[in-house]
């Protein structure tokens, strides 16, 4: 019919659920020229619609840039909901790799992409914002990686952090103090 090689099925949206919006859009992405093709051949495709009309060429680039935007989160919920791997390691790379794209986000031109962002921002910001209220052990959990140590979890904050430069400091020198009385601890009783 189209010629389309994708033989995933289309599935639906849950609005309140990030990573379902993202496999929406990644499956009927794939089938555009399908849904191309119905808007000539089907009338009653066309009458779903009502007056805002079939997905557009400017719908389907929209489609391809949240789908660039929500993979970071359909990323992020796969490594956080995972039980087959421990994944302490990747989790703040995942919620540093959130927080920067809001960030970007926040600044786009694109209304769209503005108020969406801001909206998962104040999510984010509820859960994740505080850095203070996060486990220092997650933090541990890239310290001990040997491809990141505290270097890269300090250049962290101070990227995150580049208008309260002090927070950083003062937080990764907490981070520093808490790293070594676990070892002095540790040290103590083996």
């Amino acid at each position: 019919f189209s010629k389309t090689e994708c033989k995933k099925l289309l599935c639906l949206d849950v609005p309140t659920r990030w990573n379902s919006t993202y496999m929406m859009l990644h499956v009927a992405e794939k089938f555009q020229v399908a849904f191309e093709k119905l808007d000539f051949e089907d009338s009653s495709y066309v009458e779903v619609f009502g007056i805002t009309g079939p997905p557009t060429i400017v719908d389907w680039e929209n489609v391809r840039a949240f789908l660039n935007f929500l993979k970071i989160f359909y990323e992020a919920t796969k490594v956080f909901s995972t039980s087959s791997h421990v994944s302490l390691h990747v989790a703040f790379h995942q919620l540093s790799s959130i927080y920067f794209e809001l960030k970007q986000s926040a600044m786009n031109l694109n209304t769209i992409f503005a108020m969406m962002g801001f909206d998962i921002k104040k999510k984010y910001e509820k859960y994740w914002g505080n850095i203070n209220n996060i486990n220092q052990l997650s933090y541990f959990g890239v310290i001990f990686d040997p491809r990141y140590k505290f270097e890269f979890v300090d250049w962290s904050f101070k990227e995150m952090y580049l208008d309260d430069a002090n927070f950083a400091k003062k937080f990764s020198t907490s981070l520093k103090e808490n790293l070594f009385h676990m070892y002095n601890w540790y040290k103590i009783d083996y």
